[in-house]
């Protein structure tokens, strides 16, 4: 029974019962809140904010298109972009950034990462989307090739 429970626990701390880290990308931390909290094939609704570990007020993505000297201004910082190819999510806390990532683009081939995160940002017309913390999510998990799956957040209560 003993050596049981020292596997149990071993397979615990080695992955299956995986938890946040503090430096885990924010794109793993929402994929894990989603395994932990969503049922296969049923519907389910996420917030950011129970993704994340440190305090925020709004969550800035900004797509490819958009050049860092607006970045800049729109948010008050000196902004110079070295990932060209991936979508910007900056969060704000009192008007100063508290986390930045950059994400890579969801547009099929190679570039589908398997369990990646989209937020619904594409619908933008001005290239760039802002969520509130309490954003509420619907996701739906989308395969690719059979192999690879990705999910993809649509905000239900944005404007």
């Amino acid at each position: 029974m003993k050596q049981v429970l020292v596997i149990i626990f071993t397979v615990c701390i080695l992955g299956s019962c995986k938890a946040p880290r503090a430096d885990e990308p924010v794109n793993e931390q929402i994929r894990l809140n989603i395994q932990k909290n969503c049922a296969e094939g049923k519907p389910c609704q996420v917030r950011l904010k129970d993704s994340t570990n440190f305090s925020w007020d709004k969550l800035y993505v900004f797509d490819i298109a958009v050049e860092p000297d607006v970045i800049s201004e729109m948010l008050n910082i000196n902004f110079d972009s070295s990932g060209s190819y991936s979508r910007k999510w900056f969060f704000i806390k009192d008007n100063q950034v508290v986390h930045f990532e950059q994400k890579v683009i969801i547009v099929g081939g190679d570039s589908v990462v398997d369990g990646d995160v989209s937020l619904n940002e594409d619908a933008a017309q001005e290239k760039y989307s802002i969520f509130g913390q309490d954003a509420l999510f619907e996701v739906s998990k989308n395969k690719y090739d059979g192999t690879r799956s990705y999910y993809y957040l649509r905000c239900v209560n944005c404007k």
